[in-house]
């Protein structure tokens, strides 16, 4: 096997497992027993929220809540769904890359959120 392939199938694997990541760190703050658009709807809900990323008393942070909603919900959608449920999960280093960092954004601002 050549060293170029184990390279990329680590990469794979780590993206894989940081995509997941942020749903665990979700349950953990929240108590909840929930997954992917559910969890993440009730943990950051404009109406209720149990954790916020912003303040919630101007547009702008309003603003900030439902974008954070917004991009956990498309990287379980538009990411992490559809390479978990195919065997179609081949990125190059660049685009892995690219999920890495965006995932550990994301990550980092759930670990920061304000538990209410």
């Amino acid at each position: 096997m050549k060293p170029e392939c184990c390279a990329h199938k680590y990469t794979k694997k780590r993206l894989f497992l940081l995509l997941q990541f942020q749903q665990p760190v979700i349950r953990e703050r929240t108590g909840l027993d929930k997954d992917g658009s559910e969890l993440v709807t009730e943990t950051f809900s404009l109406q209720r929220p149990i954790l916020v990323v912003s303040t919630l008393d101007t547009e702008s942070g309003r603003n900030d809540q439902k974008g954070f909603i917004q991009m956990l919900l498309g990287i379980y959608q538009g990411v992490r769904n559809p390479k978990a449920h195919t065997l179609n999960m081949n990125p190059s280093q660049n685009v892995a890359a690219q999920y890495l960092v965006f995932s550990s954004l994301l990550c980092r601002r759930v670990e920061e959120s304000i538990l209410l």
